[in-house]
């Protein structure tokens, strides 16, 4: 005979392992860096298995399932749920690794409860419950059920050899750097192109990281032409502009890092002058530029 596991109050042992270690992968997925083993580890049931278990628990409530045919169905179902998540969270909170996991999370734990109280309709008898099978011998007496097993072996093999790869070999997409001026307010509407002599003007010299890697920056900001002398490492003044000060700025980031920071300059004597960002990575140079044309009167 299988071994029945109970707890007390009639709690499904099988809805809260799900629920318990849902909620751990989650939590796992924040606090833990990409790569991390112990993430991938937890981090794979709650994608590929624990949101169909909770599904087919819902459907099938009583022990009319197998408990190979409701494994089966729970990665199957996982896979789907997972994809339907990932649209719904771009479409209105956003895609991204918070909003799946926080809403696999939201669903599994609906659907677990859901479940629970499906089970509770039914008598004890009928209702599916937590078994330990007896280790007699692993091996299915009828075809089907054999094919059955064969199947899930196969996928859970190349799954495996999939998030292992995926894992060891991480797939990126393009890296780029985006290097952009914003006017004061953050738009591009109102830049400081018509400045009295000395009057300060302002702008937002942003960074967006997109390299997958942790990059070094320097911000290389004068007139148009400026040579190498004259350097000076901040720019929490206004800069008085000529052509012979170039002010360098050094900002780090990590992938997805942002850097947004205003940028001040006045100049003392009248005419049109071009003001040039230029930007380094790693101590290279690149081709990121921007320029603001400046009148001053």
């Amino acid at each position: 005979m299988n071994q029945e596991m109970k707890l007390p109050g009639n709690i499904p042992l099988d809805l809260l392992i799900v629920i318990i270690f849902s909620t751990i992968g989650a939590l796992m997925a924040f606090a833990l860096p990409d790569g991390n083993f112990l993430r991938v580890i937890l981090g794979i049931p709650l994608l590929i298995f624990f949101p169909g278990y909770a599904l087919v628990s819902v459907l099938w409530p009583s022990k009319s399932l197998e408990n190979i045919e409701r494994i089966a169905l729970s990665f199957g179902l996982s896979i789907a749920i997972t994809a339907i998540v990932g649209i719904a969270m771009h479409y209105t909170a956003g895609l991204s690794l918070t909003s799946i996991v926080m809403g696999l999370l939201v669903l599994i734990i609906l659907l677990s409860g859901l479940a629970f109280f499906q089970r509770s309709k039914i008598s004890e008898d009928e209702a599916f419950e937590f078994e330990i099978p007896k280790p007699i011998s692993i091996i299915p007496d009828s075809k089907p059920e054999m094919f059955i097993v064969i199947l899930l072996a196969a996928c859970l093999i190349i799954s495996g050899i999939t998030f292992g790869y995926l894992v060891t070999r991480p797939v990126s997409g393009e890296s780029y750097t985006e290097f952009y001026i914003m006017d004061i307010n953050g738009t591009t509407q109102n830049y400081p192109v018509n400045l009295s002599i000395n009057e300060v003007g302002q702008v937002i010299v942003g960074i967006s990281c997109n390299e997958y890697n942790y990059t070094e920056y320097e911000i290389l900001f004068g007139l148009e032409n400026t040579g190498d002398t004259g350097l000076t490492s901040t720019w929490e003044e206004p800069q008085v502009m000529n052509s012979m000060i170039l002010t360098r700025h050094n900002v780090s980031l990590e992938h997805d890092g942002t850097f947004e920071d205003v940028c001040e300059f006045r100049f003392t004597s009248p005419g049109i002058y071009k003001i040039v960002w230029e930007l380094e990575m790693n101590g290279q140079n690149t081709n990121y530029q921007v320029h603001l044309w400046v009148e001053v009167y």
